[in-house]
């Protein structure tokens, strides 16, 4: 009996931590080799953008954006989110520029969390924002161009941390189940 109540805890805690961070972008890593479940909007003017296999972060694949400025490239996808919950949004993004004449903006909900302007290149770097849902769906959206070099755009991520507390839940649980059965075991014997 013990066995069995400590198995059942055991997979309740996996089926819930798993659950507490999952990640709520589909293809963040663009490893479809495309744009699946992103909406794109090209630049009005010398639009070069796309999925590519030269410089992923992880994976096979990454996007990139090398539009003339000042008019920028755009993906965007809408998220599923709850009203009032905080979420994480993060992504590995480098910028491989011969001189700063660029521009990269972040936006969730349509507005600007994040813009880096006129940057000199860099490697991959890891950028983490949370944000507060303010709707039942937000739009997270990426703006670039970059004159003489390309941005590229990997492992984008949005994850709820409204739910963490969640796991801590589930040892308390597990916890009482186990003093349960110890205090069984000793009646019964």
């Amino acid at each position: 009996m013990l066995r069995r109540m400590l198995l059942f805890t055991a997979v309740l805690l996996l089926a819930l931590v798993g659950s507490a961070y999952a990640d709520l972008v589909t293809n963040g890593g663009f490893e479809t080799g495309d744009f699946t479940g992103w909406t794109t909007t090209p630049a009005t003017s010398d639009s070069v953008f796309g999925i590519n296999s030269s410089n992923p972060h992880t994976g096979s694949y990454d996007a990139y954006f090398a539009a003339s400025g000042p008019y920028a490239d755009s993906i965007s996808q809408n998220i599923s989110t709850t009203p009032g919950q905080l979420y994480r949004i993060s992504f590995w993004l480098a910028n491989l520029s011969l001189d700063p004449s660029n521009s990269f903006q972040v936006q969730w909900g349509g507005t600007t969390i994040n813009e880096l302007i006129d940057q000199q290149g860099f490697r991959y770097t890891y950028y983490t924002f949370n944000e507060n849902a303010t709707a039942s769906t937000e739009s997270l959206a990426f703006l670039a161009w970059n004159n003489t070099g390309i941005y590229y755009l990997d492992d984008v991520s949005v994850t709820s941390t409204s739910s963490v507390p969640i796991p801590a839940a589930v040892w308390l649980l597990g916890s009482g189940l186990i003093g349960i059965a110890g205090v069984r075991r000793k009646f019964k014997n």
